[in-house]
């Protein structure tokens, strides 16, 4: 109960730092939005209609779609685009921020780490970027959780967070498992145990596959 209230205070928290981009400025039309243009053009038709690197980064935009089928003409002066994205976004943060707090208790203190699970809500990509109509949301997110699996040995669940990063954005497939290699070489210095390495490479294929697969959907 005490986490499910953490969240929600979070989402609230989250929900207000991009409250901005549902009337008062659109990430769409906004040069510093960077590609946000590109994302709601994802939510909007398809990734087929996007002829940039951004049109592979489409599970924040295709998870926003249902939220903006019920907002559209509901929202009144609110951008209903936006909307969804903001709801999917602070989802996404929220939740890294519970993670955060979760994975700094057991090291630092359950005060400390909600410290810092607000002071990385206050940073100053989290408004500007990951909730002002972009993705950077999701990977953010995937990359706590593959923290959280490393921190607790679960190494098994490498490869499905790197299907589904991947889906979230690109980029995270080879900084995932870049980080993975060099903890796992960190805990082999001590050891020198080294059967986690198929995990690591068992990453990197399915996080490929998944990248691939979605190549061939968009183009075809």
């Amino acid at each position: 109960m005490r986490t499910l209230t953490l969240w929600g205070l979070f989402f609230l928290i989250c929900f207000g730092l991009g409250y901005p981009t549902l009337n008062r400025f659109n990430p769409e039309k906004s040069k510093g939005a960077g590609d946000a243009r590109y994302y709601y053009e994802i939510l909007r038709t398809n990734p087929k209609n996007v002829i940039t690197q951004a049109r592979y980064r489409v599970l924040v935009p295709y998870l926003a779609k249902p939220v903006y089928a019920l907002a559209k003409d509901r929202m009144g002066s609110w951008n209903p685009i936006s909307f969804a994205f903001l709801i999917i976004n602070a989802f996404f943060c929220a939740s890294a921020a519970c993670l955060l707090i979760h994975l700094g208790s057991p090291l630092v203190g359950r005060s400390t780490s909600f410290m810092a699970a607000l002071l990385y809500l206050l940073n100053f990509n989290i408004p500007n970027a990951h909730l002002s109509g972009s993705i950077d949301s999701g990977e953010a997110f995937f990359f706590i959780v593959l923290i959280s699996s490393l921190l607790s040995n679960r190494w098994r669940t490498l490869p499905l967070l790197s299907a589904a990063g991947v889906l979230a954005k690109q980029t995270y497939l080879p900084f995932s498992v870049l980080f993975s290699a060099v903890w796992l070489a960190a805990l082999a210095k001590k050891d020198r145990n080294f059967s986690k390495l198929g995990w690591v490479f068992a990453m990197a294929f399915s996080g490929l596959v998944s990248y691939l697969i979605l190549q061939s959907l968009v183009l075809e």
